[in-house]
């Protein structure tokens, strides 16, 4: 049957959970955290269909929140930083996560996806003031932004896809990281509604083979270039978007 696990004050230890249907709950992250104690392993891993992990705050741990294998998790209104080592969420191997509402911060990347794994970010998450990349996704793996997502001030690029990997950013902020969006060797939809600004480098990067569709975005104030793509790469520009003028073209 459902378990239904309810975390009040602070958690120092590992939690690992092997069976299905379990949910963790929180009463807030302020108010409940599971404090992994080193980086012997994750903060919390999660090996089991359809678990849902709310309301807390998650840290240490070598990574914060780990899902591996063929599993689907869903991580709502956590506020996960400061691993001992690694990045704020793993999800590995074919496993699915579902983020909403989520605060991802002070890690090596916020969310990294590799080996095949895949996830949803939304309903207004932030992710933000990470050492490496917001969204790193690499190997084959998939990821789609939507919902309001604000990926901010990270060491190195709001999202970066390489290794045959698929993105699509839709109605999200990107600004302060190194490039808004790289994208190398993998394919990427950068759809309407988002704001790429400020970034570093480039707001948009299509490197190594590349395919970028941009369509209806602003894309302001970027150092280098709004919009880049290397030899090899292609890029489809739909619609209006906001070039480094303020001008709107094609």
């Amino acid at each position: 049957k459902p378990l239904d696990v309810l975390v009040r004050g602070t958690c120092n230890e590992y939690v690992t959970i092997t069976r299905d249907d379990v949910t963790l709950r929180g009463e807030g992250a302020g108010a409940s955290v599971v404090n992994g104690p080193g980086s012997a392993a994750p903060a919390i891993l999660i090996q089991g269909q359809r678990n849902v992990i709310d309301g807390l705050s998650v840290t240490g741990g070598a990574n914060g929140v780990l899902v591996s294998g063929p599993f689907v998790a869903s991580l709502n209104n956590l506020v996960v930083r400061n691993p001992a080592t690694g990045n704020a969420v793993v999800v590995r191997a074919g496993g699915d996560v579902s983020i909403i509402g989520c605060t991802l911060m002070q890690a090596g990347n916020g969310l990294q996806l590799n080996r095949g794994g895949s996830a949803g970010v939304r309903g207004n998450s932030e992710i933000r003031e990470n050492a490496g990349s917001g969204i790193n996704v690499d190997l084959n793996s998939t990821v789609a932004v939507s919902g309001g997502t604000k990926i901010l001030d990270n060491g190195a690029h709001g999202v970066r896809l390489d290794n045959g990997s698929e993105g699509s950013i839709n109605n999200s902020e990107i600004a302060g990281n190194a490039n808004g969006v790289l994208v190398s060797a993998s394919r990427a939809s950068i759809g309407g509604g988002n704001q790429i600004r400020d970034n570093r480098e480039n707001g948009v990067l299509a490197a190594a083979g590349a395919t970028v569709t941009v369509t209806d975005n602003t894309i302001v104030n970027n150092n280098y270039n709004g919009i880049a793509g290397h030899l090899g790469s292609t890029l489809v520009l739909r619609g209006k978007y906001a070039d480094e003028t303020g001008a709107y073209g094609c």
